[in-house]
């Protein structure tokens, strides 16, 4: 049994890309122009306004080479890089059936386990927000977000130990026709069984599901914390 918190360690640094899009015409998701560089984290050349309709080509290593249109007399087209986390995929027609997210999110979490005189700890790494459609339907339904942590003990005493772990999972949704994002949260919770002094590496999954009526068109994490439950 656990009975009570050593202490807690944070050190988020929501680190967020796309893994797979295959959508045609993003925007830029911010209300603010955006600086376009030569190259992926290259030398700033210009900017453009927010909401400027964009043809991504292709993302690599949390950059985004997009191309758009240069309205005038003469109009014409220019290619260069940006923040791939500054792209929204917008229009239901344009979205691919599966489309996956990571979120590397690194927290520690230890509670002093009395019987075994020592502690206990999860190790959060990332998850993976993995959203889907039935192949009818033109907006997401239901998204699986697949948190990644591990469990080790610091005993003094030779023993296996249950251990509780608690995960607060936030993601962030937009539906169609609008800019702004919706929240919905979960709370995950399981018990695992640790040998002394062992680590184990667990995989969490918990489920968000949308209602046919809400017309979602973009999912992301927003936050993600594990803790060490007291039970």
């Amino acid at each position: 049994m656990m009975k009570k918190r050593l202490f807690t360690v944070v050190y988020l640094f929501p680190l967020f890309f796309i893994l797979s899009v295959s959508a045609q015409t993003p925007a830029i998701s911010t209300d603010k122009p955006v600086e376009i560089r030569e190259r992926a984290n290259g030398n700033v050349v210009t900017s453009i306004p927010p909401h400027t309709v964009l043809t991504l080509m292709q993302v690599a290593d949390g950059w985004a080479q997009v191309r758009w249109s240069v309205s005038g007399d003469n109009q014409q087209e220019q290619v260069g890089w940006l923040e791939a986390e500054l792209i929204e995929i917008t229009g239901s027609s344009s979205l691919s059936s599966s489309i996956k997210r990571n979120f590397i999110a690194k927290s520690q979490d230890c509670a002093w386990h009395r019987p075994g005189r020592g502690k206990v700890c999860v190790d959060t790494r990332d998850a993976i927000l993995d959203c889907r459609k039935a192949a009818t339907a033109e907006f997401w339904q239901r998204c699986e977000v697949k948190v990644s942590y591990d469990i080790f003990s610091e005993l003094r005493e030779a023993m296996d130990v249950e251990v509780g772990v608690e995960c607060d999972i936030e993601i962030e949704y937009k539906l169609e026709d609008s800019f702004n994002w919706k929240k919905q949260e979960n709370n995950q919770q399981d018990t695992h069984q640790v040998m002394a002094n062992n680590r184990s590496e667990i995989t969490l999954t918990s489920l968000f599901q949308f209602s046919e009526y809400e017309q979602v068109t973009n999912v992301k994490i927003e936050n993600l914390d594990c803790e060490i439950s007291t039970r």
